[in-house]
C-alpha cells in the first residue's frame, strides 16, 4: 500500500477468509495488531474485493464502501472423467441414498444438528446413509452421537481424503450438508456446484446468498433439525426438483469460470488505472 501511494499506482486488497472481516471462525475477535495492520491497508487501497454481501457488511469497518462482491470461479477442471454410476459403484454407494458432509470437525460446523437431522431421514428412509469426510477435535463427540441416536451402523466416517477422492464422492452423492454457524464463502459448494450436486445449507453467513432457494439446493433455519432432515428429504424425493438444481449447478458452472473472474479483475484495474492522478 505504502509503495503504491508513492508510485501512483493503485492499490486493491482482497478479503478472502473469516479472519479478513476481523473475527476468527469461531467468532473471536482478531488480536488488536492484525485488527489494526487490517485497518491501515484497507483505508489505503483504491478498492475492495470480497466475494458476498455478507462479507462487504463485516469488512466495512475496515475497508468503508470501496469493497466490491466477486466471488469465487468454479474450477470444472478436478471434475471426475467417470460416470457418476460407475463412482458409486467403485464407493460402494449402490442404490442408497447419499447425504454428503464435507467439513472439519469443529463446532462452527453444526455437525451435530446434521446427525440429529440424519436419524430423522434414516428413520424415514432405509436406504440413507451419511458420509462424513474430515477430521478435528469433535470427532469422538460425533461418533458417540451417531451412536447414541442408533444411526452408527448407517454413518461413514472417512477421516480426511485426497481432493481426487473427494470430489468423486462430490459427483456420487446424492446431496450435499453444509450447516455452519457462519461462513464466508465456502470451496465446498463451488465444488459441489461442478459436479452439478444439490446442496442443504443453514440460513447463516453467505451461505442463503450463495446458495438460492430452491435454484441451487435448500435453505434451512440455523440449528433447526427438523428443517435440515426435512431439506434433505425433499431433495432425496422430489425427482423434479432435484434434477432442476443439478442443471442450474452444471450451468453457473459452466458460466462463472475462473476466465470470468478473471475479466472481472481485469475491468476493475482498467478502470482504476483511468482514475489514477496524472
Amino acid at each position: 500500500m505504502w509503495f503504491g501511494g508513492r508510485l501512483r499506482v493503485p492499490s486493491v486488497v482482497y478479503a478472502r477468509g473469516s479472519e479478513d472481516t476481523g473475527r476468527t471462525d469461531e467468532g473471536r475477535r482478531l488480536p488488536r495488531t492484525k485488527r489494526f495492520v487490517m485497518r491501515w491497508a484497507g483505508r489505503r487501497a483504491d478498492a475492495a474485493l470480497v466475494q458476498t454481501a455478507y462479507m462487504k457488511e463485516l469488512t466495512a469497518p475496515y475497508v468503508g464502501s470501496r469493497a466490491r462482491i466477486l466471488p469465487n470461479g468454479i474450477d470444472a477442471a478436478d471434475r471426475p472423467a467417470q460416470p457418476r454410476e460407475q463412482l458409486r459403484g467403485k464407493l460402494g454407494y449402490g442404490d442408497d441414498a447419499i447425504i454428503l458432509s464435507v467439513a472439519n470437525f469443529r463446532p462452527l460446523k453444526n455437525l451435530h444438528d446434521l446427525l440429529t437431522a440424519f436419524a430423522a431421514v434414516a428413520a424415514r428412509d432405509a436406504a440413507a446413509r451419511l458420509i462424513l469426510i474430515g477430521d478435528g477435535p469433535e470427532r469422538s463427540r460425533l461418533t458417540a452421537l451417531a451412536a447414541h441416536l442408533q444411526v452408527a451402523d448407517r454413518v461413514e466416517f472417512k477421516g480426511l481424503l485426497p481432493r481426487a477422492t473427494v470430489m468423486e464422492h462430490m459427483a456420487a452423492a446424492d446431496v450435499l450438508a453444509l450447516v455452519s454457524d457462519r461462513e464466508g464463502y465456502p470451496n465446498v459448494l463451488n465444488e459441489a456446484f461442478s459436479v452439478g450436486l444439490p446442496v442443504v445449507v443453514s440460513d447463516a453467513g453467505s451461505l442463503a446468498e450463495i446458495v438460492r432457494h430452491e435454484e441451487n439446493g435448500l435453505v434451512a433455519p440455523l440449528h433447526d433439525a427438523a428443517a435440515i432432515a426435512a431439506a434433505l428429504q425433499r431433495i432425496l424425493e422430489d425427482d423434479a426438483l432435484r434434477r432442476r438444481i443439478i442443471e442450474n449447478n452444471l450451468d453457473l458452472a459452466r458460466t462463472r469460470t475462473w476466465d470470468w473472474v478473471a475479466a472481472q479483475l481485469e475491468a476493475l484495474y482498467e478502470e482504476l488505472l483511468r482514475k489514477r492522478p496524472s
